[in-house]
């Protein structure tokens, strides 16, 4: 018994859409949400090396805060500027006060730092931050000295 050439072409077509179907569509679609992630954090990068200005070119007049003093300056302005839940550690130590923060809002903490320099005389002396896994949230600790 033979084949007919149609019903083979048929089983054919059948496999290729179904390997289509099955594979290819999934695949693609996970590739395009991936390519949208990567230029979502590209976008994000650029926009992040716009504002490092903000962080490090404020100056404050105010000289000679104790490290008491600052931290409870800082505490305030936590409060103020709504992130005190993401500071899960202040640290006063030597003329400093050293801040962890934890999937704290990026703009909000930009904003807090700009302020607590222009209003409390202290400067950031230590940064390191590091994305969070929810966009738009970092992770990281600053160190505020005084000028």
């Amino acid at each position: 018994m033979k084949a007919h050439p149609v019903l083979v072409a048929m089983v054919f077509v059948a496999v290729l859409a179904s390997i289509w179907d099955q594979l290819w569509v999934p695949w693609s679609a996970e590739r395009d949400s991936l390519d949208a992630a990567v230029a979502d954090a590209r976008e994000l990068n650029v926009w992040v090396t716009e504002k490092i200005p903000l962080l490090s070119g404020t100056r404050a007049v105010q000289q000679g805060v104790t490290s008491g003093a600052a931290a409870q300056s800082i505490q305030a302005s936590l409060r103020r500027f709504g992130l005190s839940s993401a500071a899960s550690r202040i640290e006063p130590r030597d003329g400093a006060v050293r801040i962890t923060l934890e999937r704290a809002p990026f703009d909000t903490t930009v904003a807090w730092i700009a302020n607590a320099e222009g209003q409390a005389g202290l400067e950031v002396t230590t940064m390191m931050v590091d994305s969070h896994a929810d966009a738009g949230f970092i992770n990281g600790t600053l160190e505020f000295g005084t000028r």
